[in-house]
């Protein structure tokens, strides 16, 4: 793998290093058998350099092991100062991400006194993650409160001095997603239209169906970043085999990159067994539905000479009731090298899609 990146294992947590405009960013990746993801949370302060500070973290448990398991985040009885988005599909394991900032002060952000954001510089951008963002008033209606999570991001992004023009990746968490996708995609749509969005480029997304313990329709997590200078592009990118998103009124690109002093970095989307017209692909054969959507993800990796060797982080989504260790066959058959990705269960937006994978990668 190209750019000094380093992969190990501590604890327990896979960890992919990349020191770019000379700040150390790790991505860790963690998994457990079970329902409680206590002992993840417990490794994860060892794995954190001493002057590191972890800037977004994803817990994928149940709801019931929340209360318990923010205490475990917690140390020395101190409030967690990051955003930590948990979230239930009803998976049989659990899984934990975190992103690791060393070298640079980071500042956190607060909306409502809730951790929403961290914010850090490097020679390059200002950068931005948000997450456990999501209407204050879980009450009010499923559209208003997809309305509501877009205008909490800008509101945070505005603690940091940025704009919805500077998010290059969002995650959209969304309960119960197949009673009202549309309606979702309806109000997502209207926001970027006011915001000017499509008149730049979209942001790379996923949007998958998952609960949350607030009881919210959607939660959200964003990456956003603001340019020092000329010496950094962020660009929408295309996918060679499949058709465009929003030719199915959907508002998000197959992908965005970053490209910063030589180096790439690629953020996939949420990517299913979709062909080029937007129609769903071997409808019913998770075994085919999973070989049709890597196809996909490697063809976008491959047009900016990157690989699965280069994937930094990543998260697969089975639908309920699909057996989880079809992927790990498909990677021992294909060969594939060890992905630093979580395994879990999730609702993809369609009731025929039964698999969804995401990824992000770093090189030349």
């Amino acid at each position: 793998m190209a750019v000094g990146v380093r992969k190990d294992i501590q604890d327990g947590l896979e960890r992919v290093t990349v020191v770019l405009g000379g700040v150390e960013v790790s991505y860790l990746s963690g998994s457990l058998d079970g329902p409680d993801p206590g002992p993840l949370l417990e490794r994860l302060p060892s794995v954190v350099p001493p002057d590191g500070r972890i800037v977004s973290q994803l817990v994928v448990a149940p709801l019931s092991h929340h209360a318990a398991g923010m205490e475990a985040l917690a140390q020395a009885g101190e409030a967690v100062p990051w955003p930590v988005t948990w979230i239930d599909e009803g998976g049989t394991g659990v899984g934990v991400q975190a992103c690791v900032v060393a070298g640079a002060p980071v500042r956190y952000l607060k909306r409502a006194g809730r951790p929403v954001g961290a914010v850090w510089e490097d020679e390059h951008a200002h950068h931005c993650w948000l997450g456990n963002i999501g209407a204050a008033d879980p009450s009010m209606s499923r559209e208003a409160q997809a309305r509501a999570t877009f205008e909490d991001i800008e509101e945070a992004l505005g603690q940091a001095g940025m704009g919805f023009e500077h998010v290059v990746r969002t995650w959209l968490f969304i309960d119960r997603i197949l009673d009202w996708y549309g309606a979702f995609n309806a109000a997502r749509t209207q926001f970027f239209e006011e915001r000017g969005v499509f008149d730049r480029f979209l942001p790379a997304s996923t949007g998958i169906g998952a609960a949350n313990p607030a009881g919210r329709s959607v939660v959200a997590q964003a990456v956003a970043l603001r340019p020092k200078g000329a010496g950094i592009e962020v660009r929408e990118v295309e996918s060679p085999l499949q058709c465009p998103a929003t030719d199915y009124r959907s508002s998000f690109s197959r992908a965005t990159e970053v490209v910063r002093a030589g180096v790439r970095q690629v953020y996939v989307s949420g990517t299913a067994s979709i062909d080029p017209c937007g129609d769903t692909v071997y409808e019913g054969d998770l075994h085919r539905q999973i070989g049709h959507t890597m196809d996909v993800v490697e063809a976008i990796l491959g047009t900016h000479g990157l690989g699965w060797a280069n994937v930094s982080r990543g998260i697969v989504y089975f639908k309920a009731g699909y057996e989880t260790s079809e992927f790990e066959r498909y990677c021992r058959e294909r060969d594939l090298p060890p992905l630093p990705v979580i395994i879990t269960q999730g609702t993809v937006c369609r009731d025929d899609l039964l698999f969804e994978i995401e990824v992000d990668a770093i090189g030349t």
